[in-house]
C-alpha cells in the first residue's frame, strides 16, 4: 500500500467516523436561527467595512475614511442594540 493510499483511507475511516448519526447532535433550529444571524451580521459588517470603507478611502481619502468608519461603527452598534432589545422581548414573552 502507498502512503497516499494510507492517507486517503485513514480520511475516509476518520470522514465516516466523524459523520456517523451516533457522534452528531441532534439539530437544534434555535441553535441554527442564533448562528446563522450572528454570521449573516457579521458578514455583512465585513462587507460595510471592507467595501464602503474602501469606495470612501478611494473617493475621499483617508481621514474621510476614518469618519466613515467610525459612522460605520455608531450605525452597526444601533443595529446591533435594536437586535439585542427584540431579543430581550422575545425570551420575555417566551420564545
Amino acid at each position: 500500500m502507498r502512503a497516499t493510499e494510507a492517507v486517503t483511507l485513514f480520511c475516509l475511516l476518520a470522514a465516516s467516523h466523524y459523520n456517523s448519526p451516533m457522534n452528531r447532535k441532534p439539530f437544534s433550529p434555535r441553535h441554527f436561527a442564533r448562528s446563522t444571524d450572528l454570521r449573516l451580521f457579521l458578514g455583512f459588517a465585513l462587507l460595510l467595512y471592507v467595501v464602503g470603507g474602501g469606495l470612501i478611502w478611494y473617493f475621499y481619502g483617508p481621514g474621510a475614511m476614518l469618519l466613515g468608519a467610525l459612522c460605520i461603527t455608531a450605525g452597526l452598534g444601533m443595529i446591533g442594540l435594536l437586535y439585542g432589545l427584540v431579543s430581550l422581548v422575545g425570551r420575555w414573552a417566551g420564545e
